[in-house]
């Protein structure tokens, strides 16, 4: 219905020439939806006037906002750890709600998305935490996500290298994908593939090799090429052997057993027998690369994080991500090209101080100051003083997309509905 008022307005208007675009203040609002979480009058006003790349360099410079660090709990509510709201209330009142639900996480999580001032960071790490999917179902207490938040907002402007290996021994992601006390094989066991399979499709390569602007690789028969298939993933599975949680007395020290849970620090080896522990036979990773017999658990480890860390799509892949969370949800190729390069080339350079940290300083987000990666990108400036059938049939093609991508988008909507009243669009 609102769309249909505003191109009768639009329509009724034909004569009108639409007010002057102030393209500053409305290149400042886009780079505010996308590095923060909303503009404000005070925010659009400071990037009007030290201009997007300052804004962002103070940005990358702004110390992360902390969570509470909240008391470790036990696994299992006690029976004294209840919701009492007899008068007067005291700070533990609410024994349960505190320690066994994310409430207090959460009610942290939005007041830094409405006043913390490291916003690009707080968007980043949201960013990074819808890619390395943890469950609060599965793992209720606050202390464990709040320590699995923080890591993601510490990591968030560092080295992708970085996020792929404590990610890895996140005893949180441990829980959720089965990667925790995870034995080698014995007799018909074999280990757990979860955190094998989910390392190469969701964190790093994908199902499909990529082109370095992200398009698909095809074979002779037009269908993508696979990157991976199961005999990989018995590989990797066989590298995620061996961890167990952290002592809570003695959370530096490797373990003497398998531990019960603890989420307060990273996931520790336990040890090596022939029947449990860490698998210390040969693996074959990716594209060929062997690790060798007999290393230490925790050089396994570094070499598995490498394999896909160079690999070629975890480039593409990864930045595609980040960009659809960030900049814009358009899969266009080549949207997820950079400046003076492409990210794979970026991700791989090196090998070392390289990967997402890599991109931030190189390019100082250059997605988010770039127009043309911006919520925008597909929406043409338009100053014309008559109607104009053609546009008026874009900014229809538009309205009815932006409403279908209005659970991910929304403000796009009411920006677009409203400027197709004055036969206008954003300016890019």
């Amino acid at each position: 219905m609102a769309l249909a008022v505003a191109m009768a307005l639009c329509v009724a208007n034909v004569a009108a020439k639409p007010p002057a675009i102030d393209r500053t203040e409305a290149d400042a609002i886009r780079l505010l939806e996308q590095a923060t979480w909303g503009p404000t009058e005070a925010l659009i006003a400071h990037v009007k006037s030290v201009g997007a790349e300052r804004f962002v360099d103070e940005q990358l410079a702004t110390p992360s906002t902390r969570y509470t660090q909240f008391d470790a709990v036990p696994t299992t509510r006690p029976a004294t750890c209840v919701d009492d709201r007899t008068l007067p209330l005291t700070p533990t009142s609410f024994c349960a709600r505190d320690n066994y639900t994310l409430f207090q996480l959460q009610r942290e999580f939005f007041k830094n998305a409405v006043s913390a001032p490291d916003q690009l960071r707080q968007r980043v790490a949201f960013a990074l935490s819808q890619i390395f999917v943890t469950s609060g179902t599965d793992i209720n207490q606050v202390y464990a996500m709040q320590r699995y938040q923080q890591m993601l907002a510490d990591l968030a402007f560092g080295n992708f290298k970085s996020v792929l290996t404590q990610v890895t021994l996140s005893p949180a992601m441990g829980n959720y994908l089965d990667s925790v006390n995870n034995d080698r094989a014995a007799g018909t066991r074999v280990p757990n593939e979860n955190y094998a399979r989910e390392i190469l499709q969701l964190f790093s390569i994908g199902l499909a090799e990529l082109n370095a602007d992200g398009t698909p690789i095809l074979d002779a028969n037009g269908m993508p090429v696979p990157t991976y298939d199961q005999d990989d993933i018995k590989e990797f599975a066989k590298i995620f052997t061996g961890w167990t949680y952290a002592l809570a007395t003695n959370p530096l020290a490797d373990a003497t057993q398998k531990n019960p849970r603890f989420y307060a620090a990273p996931m520790v080896p336990y040890p090596t027998t022939s029947t449990r522990g860490h698998e210390t036979g040969p693996k074959t990773l990716l594209n060929g690369t062997t690790v060798s017999a007999n290393q230490t658990i925790r050089e396994d480890l570094a070499g598995a994080v490498q394999n896909v860390f160079m690999h070629p799509n975890t480039g593409p892949f990864v930045s595609k991500q980040l960009i659809q969370r960030l900049a814009t949800g358009t899969t266009a190729p080549g949207i997820h090209r950079f400046q003076n390069g492409q990210s794979t080339e970026t991700f791989s350079e090196s090998g070392s101080a390289s990967g997402l940290g890599d991109i931030v300083l190189r390019t100082k987000w250059r997605f988010l100051t770039d127009p043309k990666a911006g919520l925008a990108l597909a929406l043409d400036a338009l100053e014309s003083p008559r109607f104009d059938e053609d546009a008026f049939k874009r900014i229809k093609t538009q309205a009815l997309g932006a409403l279908k991508q209005r659970a991910e988008q929304p403000s796009l909507v009411a920006r677009v509905v409203s400027n197709a009243a004055l036969c206008t669009v954003p300016s890019r």
